[in-house]
């Protein structure tokens, strides 16, 4: 089971505070993927259920947020079986 989320942090975040935010995902074995900012990627253990991993996703990204000081976020999840495919037309 994968899962991809985006965050989307209010650009008044300090800098410091989206490394702290970096750190505390990366923490919890999520992957960053470089492009588009601030979007990641995690696999997780077979037998997971996709409403265990959304929990889970929920969880380490309130839990990086608050970490980080970072009160306002929206964040866009999916899960599915197959790892995310990253492309790109540069």
């Amino acid at each position: 089971m994968w899962t991809l989320v985006h965050v989307e942090l209010e650009n008044k975040v300090s800098s410091a505070k989206r490394a702290i935010f970096d750190e505390e995902m990366a923490a919890r074995k999520w992957q960053k993927l470089p492009d588009p900012y601030t979007t990641w990627i995690a696999s997780w253990k077979d037998g997971i259920t996709a409403s265990q991993a959304n929990r889970q996703t929920e969880l380490d990204v309130a839990s990086a947020a608050e970490t980080a000081g970072i009160s306002v976020y929206e964040a866009v999840m999916h899960v599915g079986p197959g790892k995310p495919t990253r492309f790109s037309n540069q």
